[in-house]
């Protein structure tokens, strides 16, 4: 009775050897010349197929696994399942004092708003915008404006609105299609259709256990594509974004 069929090695020249070795065994093949013959071009195509089913279960193993894994994709998923979410991009900060200088009839009060832009002096041959994040008022001293300890961070406002459609997208998923985003600064609102003037500003869940069917929070996760991905709930964890309203983010 011939021997079983060795399928431990996983090399393509063992396998065909395994192969060659089982077949030599068996009455029909008695004596027969595999390397001169047709059957040899069968082989290769037997230890080829089983190689690289060998090659791709081993990669889907390593993949299984977060301390395996070697695809980004994949250790995003198993780091998803714990919690965690990369960090992004984060823009540079400083603080500035930045004196306006007014005359007598100016008004008691000044703002700036959110998107005020200041220009770096150069720094090796190129200048850096700096905004500002959150509207700032102070009130005037003598004849000038007196901001002290200005935050201000690098960068620009990027806008991205979306009109759900929840037979094309169920999951109320919307991307970041800019790879730089600063996700700390990410403000989310959130209108129940397009001619709805109210827009309500979302904030970010940290934890699942102070979530309700009417709490009016996000999600923020990578996604396939290295881009962050905004999402909402369903009504059970989170408030369900209406079929037609409007998320901008």
């Amino acid at each position: 009775m011939a021997n079983r069929l060795r399928v431990t090695e996983l090399d393509f020249d063992t396998i065909k050897t395994n192969l060659k070795t089982f077949l030599n065994q068996q009455s029909q093949f008695t004596d027969y010349d595999f390397e001169g013959s047709g059957l040899n071009v069968l082989l290769d195509i037997l230890a080829y197929n089983t190689h690289y089913n060998a090659y791709y279960l081993n990669m889907v193993a390593n993949e299984s696994f977060l301390d395996t894994a070697l695809l980004r994709d994949s250790v995003v998923s198993h780091a998803k399942a714990l919690g965690y979410t990369p960090y992004s991009k984060s823009s540079s900060q400083a603080e500035i004092n930045f004196t306006v200088l007014s005359g007598n009839n100016s008004p008691a009060k000044l703002t700036i708003p959110r998107g005020f832009s200041f220009l770096s002096n150069q720094i090796d041959g190129k200048s850096y915008n700096f905004i500002i994040l959150d509207d700032v008022t102070v009130t005037k001293s003598n004849t000038n404006f007196t901001f002290e300890s200005l935050p201000i961070r690098e960068g620009q406002l990027v806008t991205y609105s979306y009109t759900h459609n929840e037979s094309s997208n169920p999951k109320s998923i919307f991307k970041i299609e800019d790879s730089s985003v600063d996700t700390s600064t990410i403000k989310v609102f959130v209108k129940q259709s397009s001619v709805s003037v109210d827009s309500k500003l979302y904030s970010l869940s940290t934890d699942l256990l102070e979530i309700g069917p009417t709490s009016e929070t996000y999600f923020i996760q990578e996604g396939r594509s290295g881009k962050y991905e905004i999402y909402f709930g369903n009504g059970v964890v989170g408030k369900k974004i209406p079929d037609g309203g409007v998320v901008t983010i």
